[in-house]
């Protein structure tokens, strides 16, 4: 009796009905399977909360990215770009009042109308440039930039405008051609900072 009972201890122990050599090697599978069910079930649930507490993490710091990157552009790439093209129509506003004033005879109400517009416009269009200017500091060297030539084609208007206004209307037209050429160029100018912000 003896000898059958370590012949059957000695096969079951052997590797090929998965003797001692494989509860060596699943020594942690057999401590999970020896755990009560309620202590495995507390496991699977940690597991599960700290997957999701990794998502949650994950998902609210994606989120405040994108949450930043939107507070930037319309609080101040959009903003600043409507300025920008307002600058634009008001350089436009500013060329269009000189030409008014070498059309109409200088003293008349649209001559003098076409002036004050001028005046109006070229103020708009300083003040837009200095909040873009304080909106972006990153941006401050091409608005100083654009600022300048702005201050050109200020300078090249008015001198037409006075021109128009004393009916001097072959110098304005030269002033007005050379300032089609400077405004080619700063609407260039305005058009690659809009779009490289």
């Amino acid at each position: 009796m003896r000898r059958a009972a370590s012949t059957i201890t000695s096969n079951l122990s052997s590797p090929r009905f998965g003797g001692t050599n494989t509860f060596r090697k699943g020594a942690s599978m057999t401590i999970f399977n020896n755990l009560k069910i309620a202590v495995k079930i507390a496991i699977l649930v940690v597991s599960l909360g700290l997957v999701t507490l990794f998502i949650v993490f994950n998902g609210s710091s994606q989120l405040a990215s994108v949450s930043t990157g939107y507070r930037a552009l319309a609080d101040t790439a959009l903003p600043d770009n409507i300025r920008l093209t307002t600058v634009g129509d008001r350089v436009n506003a500013m060329v269009y009042a000189g030409y008014k004033t070498m059309a109409y005879d200088g003293q008349s109400i649209q001559a003098r109308d076409a002036a004050t517009q001028q005046k109006r416009a070229s103020t708009d269009a300083h003040a837009l440039l200095q909040k873009v200017a304080q909106g972006e500091p990153s941006a401050a060297a091409a608005v100083q930039s654009l600022e300048s030539g702005l201050t050109d084609i200020d300078r090249l208007v008015g001198q037409a405008i006075e021109q128009g206004l004393r009916n001097d209307n072959d110098n304005a037209r030269k002033s007005l051609a050379e300032t089609d050429q400077r405004i080619a160029q700063f609407q260039d100018q305005l058009q690659k900072l809009i779009a490289t912000r």
